[in-house]
């Protein structure tokens, strides 16, 4: 979940598999980041790429369409990130500020 050079402390969060079950996404607090994962046979999963979260302490990140809504913790912020047709994040396409959000859920 992590690239090999990070040195420092981190703590897996929120995990999440898109609708048509071609992607997982995982979230590092520490690293700030989100793993992303290609779903390939058998289930098994293949690190495509690790994605910053624009944001500080990802706890929980929710996928609508193709964006991915991330609860920063200790940056105050939900990011929403684009996601490309590859699975891959492309850019961060707002950030709303919230006091340290936790949990983000689609209606």
């Amino acid at each position: 979940m992590l690239p090999q050079m990070f040195q420092g402390l981190n703590k897996g969060a929120a995990i999440k598999v898109s609708k048509n079950g071609k992607f997982l996404y995982a979230s590092n607090r520490g690293h700030d980041s989100v793993a992303v994962y290609e779903v390939i046979e058998n289930g098994r999963l293949k690190l495509t790429g690790i994605c910053s979260v624009h944001g500080s302490a990802p706890r929980d990140v929710e996928l609508i369409d193709d964006m991915l809504i991330c609860a920063n913790q200790d940056s105050n912020v939900l990011t929403v990130l684009r996601i490309g047709e590859d699975g891959m994040i492309m850019q961060c396409e707002n950030a709303y500020g919230v006091i340290r959000p936790v949990c983000v859920m689609s209606c």
